[in-house]
């Protein structure tokens, strides 16, 4: 059980790092009909939703 814990919390902060990677500071200049926020929020958002869909989640970006 513990091996099985430690690789999940391996593949959280994995995960993690990966979100932390994108500068996900509101920018109007890359501003889109899809990314009103601006590109990298919109990227972050992006990844954040395929995570969740990994998990077996049903989501959608409003």
């Amino acid at each position: 059980m513990a091996g099985r814990s430690e690789k999940r919390k391996d593949d959280l902060l994995k995960d993690l790092e990966g979100l932390l990677r994108i500068a996900s500071v509101k920018d109007l200049t890359t501003s889109t009909p899809e990314y009103p926020m601006g590109e990298k929020i919109g990227e972050a958002l992006d990844y954040v939703l395929a995570l969740a869909k990994n998990e077996g989640f049903k989501m959608s970006a409003l």
